[in-house]
């Protein structure tokens, strides 16, 4: 077979607001490299020469992107996309449409951009049906596969319990509600807290503040059984956090699914999640699924999932890095014959 090599195009800023995508990308060209015929190169401002390449993977829907993916039209050079984009409001779908189906507007917009980057694909990559629905439902014709994110199932068993609570020993007594995601708006920390505050459980937040607005918001709510912890690089006593803890919340406006929450389900947590983005892809039956809006439905959660004893991991088996990465390679070769 002859070598395929990839160009990986992302957001040379996404780790100054790191998130799922920028682990998602990591993770993925990491596995890509694995394979037998694949190499990749992430592009870059030193990228020089378009005709080295077969094809290009682009991370996210982003409008920045849009003057590249012209060029790689012109040049006959094909492009895919993990699309990563969901709406967060309904109203979000109804601009999408009046925008692109209004002709003054179409020609001006930003959207203008992001469907001729999406028509233009030789492919589409959602992380869940939902996200696959909304592209439809929005006028999305281009054809698409559902590829899920994935996790370094090699490393999560460094998890150690007995190593977190070395670090942590004000919490080895303690039944708590852990939520592993950056501090912002979007990840709902502050309805969360009001939640455990009103159920006087202990919440253990971990992740950056990088909105500290949200976080001065989280503060303010004044629960003595909130423990921030700031992010968490180690690993052993990381994953030991998930092994410790007694349910996992993450009330987002939206998931696609969010990796804490598979990393969660590794550990066969009882999970309570939004609703909105496609979780149920992930975890079918086996969390509770939440409005984010509502304090009472994520307290129902906490309370309801508490007592529960699940078995998840074999779910979360099935979404190995390396796996998902042998996905992606099946419809490169495909769209390259």
């Amino acid at each position: 077979m002859k070598k395929i090599h990839i160009g990986i195009v992302c957001d040379q800023f996404g780790n100054f607001d790191r998130g799922g995508a920028e682990v998602q990308i990591e993770n993925t060209v990491a596995a890509l490299n694995k394979i037998e015929g694949i190499s990749t190169e992430i592009i870059s401002s030193q990228t020089r020469d378009l005709s080295r390449f077969d094809l290009f993977h682009f991370f996210k829907s982003s409008i920045s992107y849009y003057y590249f993916a012209e060029t790689l039209k012109r040049q006959n050079i094909p492009y895919v996309i993990s699309t990563i984009i969901y709406p967060e409001k309904k109203t979000d779908t109804f601009r999408f449409k009046f925008l692109h189906y209004t002709p003054f507007l179409n020609k001006i917009s930003w959207v203008k951009m992001l469907y001729n980057l999406w028509n233009n694909a030789a492919m589409l990559f959602p992380n869940t049906d939902k996200e696959l629905s909304f592209l439809r439902s929005i006028g999305v014709g281009t054809d698409a596969r559902i590829i899920p994110n994935g996790l370094n199932l090699d490393e999560m068993e460094i998890g150690d319990e007995e190593a977190f609570y070395t670090e942590y020993p004000f919490l080895r007594a303690e039944k708590f509600v852990l939520n592993v995601a950056r501090i912002d708006r979007r990840k709902n920390q502050k309805n969360l807290v009001k939640a455990c505050m009103e159920l006087e459980i202990p919440v253990v937040l971990i992740g950056n503040k990088l909105d500290q607005q949200s976080f001065s918001d989280v503060e303010q709510i004044g629960y003595s059984k909130l423990y921030y912890l700031g992010p968490i690089y180690d690993k052993k006593i990381l994953f030991g956090a998930y092994k410790a803890c007694s349910v996992f919340c993450l009330p987002s406006t939206m998931e696609t699914p969010g990796i804490s929450a598979m990393e969660a389900a590794y550990f066969n947590k009882p999970l309570v999640i939004t609703k909105y983005g496609g979780t149920e892809y992930y975890f079918k039956n086996n969390a509770f699924y939440v409005e984010w809006r509502s304090v009472d439905e994520i307290k129902n959660g906490i309370k309801t999932m508490m007592s529960k004893e699940i078995e998840t991991r074999s779910l979360i088996e099935q979404y190995s890095w390396n796996k998902i990465a042998e996905m992606y390679v099946k419809e490169y070769q495909r769209i390259l014959k």
